[in-house]
C-alpha cells in the first residue's frame, strides 16, 4: 500500500483527526461521519483500503493558518436528477483552461452515481483557493458545491470534511475510483495511483489566478473541451495532425522521436494552443507523460523556440514524415 499512502500524502493536510463513516444509515437513511480523537496512522489507512469496515474522510482545513492542499468540487446525484458526467466533463475542462491540473474521482464508485473533481495544490488559504474554483464555475453557469465551505478554521475548529479516494462507500457499496479524462473510464487501481503521482501541483496566486478565472467564458470552455477544433485549421501541419489521429509513439524510438515532440509543441504553441490542449494532444498517445509534456514546454519558451518548416522536419525526422 506504499503507493497509496504517497498518493494520501498529497491530499490530506490535516493528519491530527480524521472522521470514520458509519456502516449502517441513520433513520434519515444518511450515513454519518463520527470523529476519531486520535491522529490517523498508515495503520488505519491500510484497514481502510483491504477491508470495507473502515471509511476515512479528512478534514479540509488546517487550522489557523487556513491551508489546505486539495480543494474538491463536489457533484452529487442523491435526488437522481443531476446529469453528473456532462457536469463533470465541463468542470474538468473548465479547471483546465484556468491552468489548474484537475482529476476526477467517481466518490460513490461509478460517475454517474456522484463524482468529485480535485485539484491538488501547493499549500494555499482556503479563500484564496475557494475563489480560484469559485470563479471557474461561475464562468460555466454552475453551482455545485466547493470543500472546504470554510475560510478559516479557528483552532480547536474542523471544518467540513471529505472521504478520500480509493474508500468503500457504505452508501453504493462501491469504492471509489479515479476516472481516466481521456475515456471517462475507471482506471485499473496501479494506474489510478501513478496517475494521481503524476498529476502536476496546481499553484495558485493569490488574487491573479482568481481575475484570470472571472475572464473564461462559457464558449471559451466549449472550444476548449476538445483539440480537434484547433487542429481543424487547414493552415496546420499535415503530420502533425496525423500524429494525433494515428497516436503515433514517439519515446524509444531515437533521436527523431524526441524532436518530433518538440515539434509538435512548438507548432501548436504557435497557433496559440494552451497547455492544457496541448497535454490533450501528447495524452493520447501510448507513451504520454505528464512530466516529460511539463519539462519540454517549459524548455521550450525558456529557449524561444520557433515552428519548424516543412522542409526542416523532413530533414530532422524522415522515417516519420
Amino acid at each position: 500500500m506504499s503507493n497509496e499512502h504517497k498518493v494520501y500524502d498529497r491530499l490530506i493536510v490535516r493528519w491530527d483527526t480524521w472522521s470514520k463513516q458509519a456502516q449502517r444509515p441513520n433513520e434519515k437513511g444518511g450515513f454519518q461521519y463520527f470523529r476519531i480523537k486520535k491522529p490517523l496512522t498508515r495503520k488505519d489507512i491500510d484497514e481502510s483500503l483491504l477491508g470495507i469496515t473502515k471509511t476515512i474522510g479528512v478534514y479540509t482545513v488546517k487550522p489557523v493558518d487556513n491551508i489546505v492542499v486539495n480543494p474538491t468540487i463536489d457533484v452529487d446525484n442523491h435526488d437522481g436528477k443531476t446529469i453528473v458526467i456532462d457536469d463533470v466533463k465541463k468542470i474538468y475542462h473548465a479547471l483546465k483552461v484556468a491552468g489548474m491540473y484537475p482529476y476526477v474521482e467517481a466518490s460513490a464508485g461509478e460517475l454517474c452515481d456522484g463524482a468529485h473533481v480535485g485539484v491538488i495544490c501547493k499549500p494555499i488559504q482556503a479563500q484564496i483557493a475557494k475563489a480560484a474554483i469559485k470563479a471557474v464555475l461561475d464562468s460555466i453557469e454552475m453551482k455545485h458545491e466547493v470543500n472546504p465551505k470554510q475560510d478559516t478554521v479557528a483552532e480547536g475548529g474542523y471544518g467540513n470534511l471529505v472521504k478520500l479516494p480509493f474508500q468503500f462507500n457504505n452508501r453504493t457499496g462501491k469504492r471509489s475510483q479515479i476516472i481516466n479524462p481521456e475515456t471517462w473510464r475507471p482506471m485499473e487501481r496501479p494506474d489510478a495511483v501513478q496517475y494521481m503521482l503524476d498529476l502536476p501541483e496546481t499553484e495558485f496566486k493569490d488574487a491573479e489566478i482568481s481575475d484570470a478565472c472571472l475572464t473564461i467564458k462559457p464558449q471559451d470552455v466549449i472550444k476548449m473541451i476538445g483539440i480537434d477544433a484547433l487542429l481543424s485549421n487547414k493552415r496546420m501541419k499535415p503530420c502533425v495532425v496525423k500524429a494525433y489521429i494515428d497516436k503515433w509513439v514517439l519515446h524509444g524510438i531515437g533521436q527523431e522521436g524526441h524532436d518530433f515532440r518538440y515539434i509538435i509543441a512548438t507548432e501548436l504553441l504557435s497557433w496559440n494552443a494552451t497547455d492544457a490542449e496541448i497535454h490533450e494532444f501528447f495524452s493520447v498517445q501510448a507513451d504520454y507523460s505528464i512530466n516529460t509534456v511539463r519539462d519540454q514546454l517549459k524548455q521550450i519558451r525558456g529557449r524561444k523556440y520557433s515552428p519548424s518548416g516543412c522542409n526542416k522536419i523532413q530533414e530532422k525526422c524522415p522515417s516519420l514524415v
